[in-house]
């Protein structure tokens, strides 16, 4: 954390969106208040155009990207809609 400004905040229940601008991804999170751990929820082909996906992996109290990457990350007490899930991404 010695090249970015770092604030440390309470975590609610919800989702936890990262757009990796330089990998052209967005991953989406479920995000828990109870243990701090974010799960991944990986997109399958089922779930595509839906607007309630679900599956969550493991949770970790923490996530890895590469350090170079250009990051975008937001937090919303609800799920997004895949309409802007896919705003987002484009």
């Amino acid at each position: 954390l010695k090249t970015r400004s770092y604030t440390l905040r309470q975590l609610y229940d919800g989702y936890v969106y990262v757009f990796d601008e330089t990998a052209g991804t967005l991953h989406e999170y479920v995000a828990s208040a109870n243990n701090g751990h974010l799960s991944r929820i990986v997109w399958t082909d089922a779930q595509i155009g839906s607007d309630q996906r679900s599956g969550a992996s493991d949770g970790k109290p923490f996530l890895l990207y590469p350090r170079r990457h250009q990051l975008h990350i937001a937090f919303a007490p609800q799920q997004w809609t895949w309409r802007i899930c896919e705003h987002m991404r484009s």
